[in-house]
């Protein structure tokens, strides 16, 4: 399985995209760099770096997309390419980051390498089969508010309106690079939201290709997000109501 790469990059934090960006590359391997330049905001830039996949030559069979201020795993990209070998049929993408306390329990107790859920949390880290991302891009396009900058939000109501699901890794391959020891005190403290920081990640100088990722049995559920609160985003025909009705 080809695996694809681009970095959603902001101008103003260009040491975090380079230093990235070493940690991700090799020599063989193409990473697209996506700059809001422009500034076109948060939206059309994580579009852009999502459309990049689609124009890869030759196609990749998945695509992975890493906001500027993620911290991966020592072989991430190498860890993710041993992920998608085995990708279910209905999985819709897979999140390599969250601060979901599913990941932590999952890992304490040793019965999952997978969550499922019916939602999408973070967009820090996320991949997609790339046959898939001109559809979703498109159906956002006709039924989802421009107004919405998120595209975790986005791959949500696309993945419900197809029946399909989230997965998230156990441990997670990705940390929150705004993870500083300062932002962490704030998080334990209640200050800020503790889904800003990895519920159980495995460490920047962790080799996690060395995981049994092939084992999807090993997998559990989890409620993450509310599906209906998306409703204030759709503007398609019909309701969002019905679109979940639809998804059931």
């Amino acid at each position: 399985m080809s695996l694809s790469v681009a970095v959603v990059a902001d101008p103003r934090r260009t040491d975090l995209v380079h230093d990235l960006v070493s940690r991700l590359n090799n020599k063989s391997r193409h990473i697209d760099v996506c700059w809001d330049s422009d500034g076109e905001g948060v939206w059309a830039n994580h579009r852009k770096a999502w459309y990049a996949g689609t124009r890869t030559t030759p196609l990749s069979d998945y695509h992975i997309v890493l906001e500027d201020d993620a911290l991966p795993c020592k072989d991430l990209l190498v860890s993710v390419e041993k992920i998608v070998a085995g990708w279910p049929e209905n999985a819709g993408a897979l999140s390599l980051y969250t601060g979901h306390r599913s990941i932590k329990n999952a890992h304490e107790a040793g019965n999952a390498r997978y969550i499922w859920a019916r939602t999408c949390i973070s967009g820090v880290a996320l991949v997609q089969p790339t046959s898939q991302i001109e559809d979703w891009l498109a159906w956002c396009d006709r039924n989802v508010t421009p107004e919405l900058i998120n595209d975790d939000y986005r791959l949500s109501m696309y993945l419900l309106s197809q029946r399909k699901q989230m997965v998230y890794t156990v441990p997670n391959l990705v940390q929150h690079q705004c993870n500083t020891t300062s932002l962490a005190e704030k998080v334990y403290a209640g200050q800020v939201d503790h889904l800003r920081v990895a519920s159980h990640f495995i460490g920047e100088e962790a080799e996690a290709a060395s995981l049994d990722w092939n084992n999807w049995t090993r997998s559990r559920s989890a409620s993450m997000g509310n599906p209906k609160s998306f409703n204030r985003f759709y503007v398609g025909s019909g309701t969002w109501n019905d679109v979940l009705l639809q998804a059931k």
